[in-house]
């Protein structure tokens, strides 16, 4: 078979090969034409077009895309696969894809007399010739990955005819490893890593994909060898900027603690920054070391993990690795000069922190905190060395599972009929327990693989509703339970404990094969805290933890911080609480892991509690309240199985307190009992049952949740009976579903229900709570907004939060998302309360009906006089000027306001009392002319005397202006009684335009007072609409189906 016709490309000249060398008697004329037909052909290609690239050694082309070009010819590809590659097309065997054909066929491509030599090697190197000025450089990657000799080529090249002596060998397109990009003499790597799918002609191993870590941005590697020199005032490419140079930030990169990252306890967390080498690359290259610049490399060194969104003015700037990110993320273009920097406006923030965060970054938004002008006054006070920049702290760091779509994020997700749920952030606290530690007792055979090998403490987290969960069990050897826990939640984020006697390879790999998407983290035994950049100490302090290094696992440390920051009641005014005391007001379940000493929980509440404070939703999640207890089912293992001496917990047990609150929770509502007394017919062994297990391995193989081909929620048995309006109904029947009713008594209760509303005048009126329901939107998410936008979250130190002292751009459309969320939720709610009255003067047999359907007064769960607490709300605030920031509090919301407000009309009425007593002292003239000017609030020099010069005036009176000349001239004066008032009435000014400012605040913060109301429409609601009542009542309909429920 005779070998296939070297392709034909439009491209530079040769790759070379043995068999394509140019004979050197080829015509100069010839040479030149060929040469100026290849330019011509080059300068055709613009961003976006499509090519195919030749790989000799794989004689095969390769598509991709042009995604920049450069001003000295080279042009930013992206293969098909992913890859990426830095090329000067005049040196490439190329053609268009688009004309692929057409070339061919009228023979205009610079056909190449390819040789076929090196493309026979199927492991052959990646070898390129770029031509640049007087110099060709060749990188050769065949050497071992472990050998340190990565030496370069360099050819002397002559002129055009003899520039064809010395071909390299063809190249192979490369396996898959960190993207490497050569541009000049040196070999660069990307400075952003990832694994490149492996090419079809490739058998050399792909290397793992580590696992990302939850905290974000990912450590550039570093180069073996020195990347190139950045060029000032030019465009410069990937690998070659500032921080490239940096040792301190690549090659020899150590935490806070000095820690290389290959210690089993660096902290991913914090980075050391090297003052004197960054002062000095600077200098190296130009460029001096500004004092924004020395505040960026502040914060990053206490948040390395976290992309920065650096605010300057209305933008967000990205410097640094976070400009790497920025290329190969976003796709935005470098800034010139020789440090990285890329950006976008405050209005794109939410579009792009969301790419940046489904990526799998933390991202850490870092706001100005004070303006040009605050500056210029802080300068004035401050003694010895002055402040040389604004003030910037951070204000918030989203990651996955950290992630409240607050007002500063489109949250259009959760809206309509798109029933989008988010997974949870899960913390994890393990030990492994030794069997020699433990008194195993007598056990039957089919027992024997129950015992517990391990224990774990949980605290599961939703930031969306912030609702947080606490558990502690035992596991046996297949970790049933954990896995169980993870297939139900499908967590987006999942932290472990790290360092030396950290989580267990066992109990890694279970997270990486049962959340395969998750972001896996973690946090060592000791960490760091990271400083507030506030400018007032006093808000420094109350955002500090009290010692820098923290034990994050530690239990005891934890609830000393909880006491601290105050996010629960105190239980005593007098009194400082001590550890163990001063709980009494707290959420029943985290009181009773206190109480009942369940250390493990604890240990991981603490770790959580850490990671909530580092990204500055502590506050806004716990203050809640919250808090619920998570009891694994039970794997249907022996009680007496196996008792651990020294803990808590047995395999089929865990601390008889969260069991019991566990079990009171499941059966109530807001403090109405759902449940009624047990069938005196029901078995010993049912009573004990609460409902059926199904555990992980179950509720997969049964597709509960997701189907098994694509792991996704079409084709589940939860997508083919959710008939939920919502996220919240979907969320409710979620957790319905993992949990069936087990015992005949309440699968009886719950039938007789759905029975009685899927007839007679019933049905009629389910019909009609149908419509309601469908307007009552996602109310447990949007309460937990308003409890944010209130201030309800952080307390007295509301105040100190970052975010209330940010300066921002786009505040208009800030509060149209307020409003907007504030408004669905009074609305949502507003429709709810008329569910009652459908059901008000119907005969109901069934008591659990009867329960949810009527008012607290007639014993059921929605709470009574829910229409008169929701129109004070509709009265006193008008939705449209609220988005516009033009809403002031009604009277009686905020007695500083109301008093600022009649304070101002006093003051007002002395000073026209002073002028009217002045004119009738100073006689007609002064009746006729007196005039005050600059009368309204936002003026400056407020109520300055305008008199004409003609009349005369006591010496009081101080000539402050004149306007005019002669007799019409007129005077300006200011008189201490004036003065006076004017300084009252300025105070008085400052507080109604600080409660005006807060105007919605206060809106917010009074609604949320009423938390506990709302909250029991909502599990109301949830209860009759979004979940079993609702859904079997549809599926009734649709399928024409009569309940009849056997003896």
């Amino acid at each position: 078979m005779s070998k296939p016709a070297p392709p034909k490309a439009t491209g530079q000249k040769n790759l070379f090969s043995f068999f394509s060398k140019k004979s050197k008697d080829e015509s100069a004329a010839r040479i030149k034409a060929k040469k100026d037909q290849i330019e011509k052909d080059v300068a055709a290609v613009t961003p976006n077009t499509r090519l195919a690239i030749y790989w000799p050694a794989d004689k095969e082309f390769y598509p991709c895309v042009v995604k920049e070009r450069f001003s000295d010819g080279r042009f930013s590809l992206l293969y098909d696969d992913g890859d990426k590659e830095m090329v000067d097309l005049r040196d490439e065997v190329w053609k268009r894809i688009d004309e692929r054909k057409d070339r061919d066929d009228d023979g205009d491509n610079h056909e190449k007399e390819d040789t076929e030599s090196g493309a026979d090697e199927k492991h052959a190197s990646k070898r390129r010739r770029i031509l640049e000025s007087d110099e060709s450089f060749a990188m050769d990657d065949d050497a071992d990955d472990d050998d340190d000799d990565d030496s370069f080529k360099i050819d002397n090249v002559e002129d055009d005819d003899d520039d064809v002596d010395e071909p390299p060998p063809p190249r192979a397109k490369p396996v898959a490893k960190p993207t490497v990009t050569v541009v000049s003499s040196k070999k660069r790597l990307s400075p952003t890593p990832r694994v490149s799918p492996t090419p079809r002609k490739s058998s050399r191993p792909t290397p793992p994909k580590p696992i990302p870590f939850a905290a974000g941005a990912i450590t550039p590697p570093a180069s073996p060898t020195a990347p190139d020199t950045p060029i000032p005032n030019e465009v410069n490419p990937p690998g070659t900027h500032l921080h490239n140079h940096l040792k301190f930030f690549t090659t020899h990169r150590v935490d806070a603690h000095n820690r290389p990252s290959s210690h089993p306890s660096h902290s991913p967390f914090t980075l050391s920054v090297d003052t004197t080498e960054l002062e000095a690359r600077c200098r190296q290259f130009g460029n001096n070391l500004t004092p924004a610049q020395k505040q960026w490399w502040e914060i990053k060194a206490s948040h390395a993990d976290c992309v920065l969104l650096f605010k300057t003015g209305k933008f967000y700037e990205m410097f640094h690795d976070d400009a790497d990110v920025a290329a190969k993320e976003l796709g935005m273009a470098y800034m010139k000069g020789v440090v990285a920097h890329a950006g976008f406006p405050e209005a794109a923030y939410d579009k792009f922190l969301g790419m940046l965060v489904e990526r799998g970054y933390r991202v850490a938004r870092v706001e100005q905190t004070e303006s040009p002008e605050g500056l210029k006054e802080r300068k004035k006070e401050t003694r010895g060395k002055k402040p040389q920049v604004v003030a910037r702290e951070v204000c918030g760091v989203v990651s996955r599972g950290t992630r409240t779509y607050c007002y500063l994020e489109d949250a259009s997700c959760f809206e309509n009929d798109n029933k989008m749920t988010t997974g949870p952030l899960i913390v994890i606290k393990e030990i492994l327990l030794e069997e020699n530690d433990s008194n195993t007792m007598d056990v039957d055979e089919e027992d024997s693989g129950t015992h517990a090998v391990c224990e774990y403490g949980v605290t599961i987290v939703d930031a969306v509703t912030a609702a947080v969960s606490l558990g502690q069990f035992a596991d046996d050897v297949l970790r049933s339970r954990m896995q169980t826990l993870l297939a139900s939640f499908a967590p987006l984020e999942v932290i472990l404990e790290g360092g030396e006697n950290g989580a267990s390879k066992t109990l890694q790999s279970l997270i990486k094969s049962a959340c395969p998407t998750a972001l896996v983290g973690r946090i060592n035994p000791k960490e760091r805290f990271p400083q507030s950049t506030a400018i007032d100490p006093e808000v420094r302090r109350t955002l500090n933890r009290t010692n820098q290094d923290v034990q994050p696992w530690n239990p005891d440390e934890a609830i000393q911080e909880v006491h601290r920051k105050g996010y629960y009641p105190r239980s005593s005014r007098k009194n400082e609480p001590l550890n163990g005391d001063g709980i009494a007001r707290w959420p029943d379940v985290l009181r009773a892991c206190i109480e009942g000493e369940a250390s493990l929980a604890l240990s991981s509440f603490g770790a959580a509690l850490f990671y909530l404070q580092r990204s500055l939703i502590d506050a806004d999640i716990l203050s809640m309240g919250i808090v619920k207890a998570y009891i694994p089912p039970s794997t249907g293992c022996s009680a007496s199985a196996r008792t651990i001496t020294g803990t808590n917990a047995e395999l089929s047990e865990t601390p008889d307190q969260l069991q019991e609150i566990y079990n009171r929770e499941a059966g109530r509502i807001r403090g109405v009992d759902l449940m009624d007394t047990y069938d005196s017919s029901s078995t010993a062994e049912e009573a004990s049952i609460d409902c059926m297990v199904l555990d992980g391995t179950t509720l997969n193989n049964l597709e509960i949740l997701h189907n098994m081909s694509s792991g996704s929620h079409q084709g589940s048995l939860l997508s083919k009976i959710d008939f939920t309006r919502s996220p919240h109904g979907c969320r409710l029947l979620r957790a319905w579903l993992l949990r069936p009713l087990f015992r005949k008594a309440e699968i009886d209760r719950r039938a007789d229900a759905v029975a009685e509303l899927s007839t007679g005048s019933l049905a009629m009126a389910m019909s009609d709570a149908r419509s309601l329901l469908k307007k009552t939107g996602d109310i447990e998410r949007l309460l937990s907004r308003v409890h944010s936008m209130g201030g309800g979250g952080r307390g007295e130190g509301s105040a100190h939060h970052p975010d209330e002292r940010a300066i921002y751009y786009d505040n208009e459309k800030h509060n149209k998302r307020k409003v907007g969320d504030f408004s669905k939720l009074v609305h949502g709610l507003k429709a709810a309360a008329g569910i009652p009255e459908l059901f008000e003067n119907m005969t109901i047999q069934s008591p659990l009906l009867m329960k949810i359907v009527r008012t607290t007064d007639d014993g059921g769960c929605f709470p009574s006089g829910l229409n008169e607490k929701l129109d004070w709300f509709f009265e006193n605030f008008d939705l449209k000027k609220a988005a516009k920031g033009q809403f002031e509090p009604a009277p009686g919301m905020s007695e500083d306001y109301d008093h600022a407000c009649e304070t101002i009309e006093n003051i007002q009425r002395e000073l026209e009392a002073f002028k009217h007593e002045m004119c009738n002292f100073l006689g007609h003239g002064a009746r006729s002319s007196w005039k005050y000017i600059n009368t309204k609030e936002d003026a400056k020099e407020k109520y300055v005397i305008e008199l004409p010069s003609s009349v005369p005036v006591p010496n009081e009176f101080e000539v402050k202006g004149k306007r005019g000349k002669g007799q019409n001239q007129v005077n300006k004066y200011r008189t201490p009684v004036v003065e006076r008032l004017v300084e009252e009435l300025e105070r008085a000014i400052d507080i109604k335009n600080e409660g005006k400012s807060m105007g919605m605040k206060l809106v917010f913060a009074k609604f949320d007072s009423q938390r506990d109301v709302w909250m029991a429409a909502n599990h109301a609601t949830a209860m009759l609409g979004k979940n079993y009542m609702l859904n079997l009542f549809n599926l009734l309909s649709q399928a024409n189906i009569t309940i009849s429920i056997p003896s």
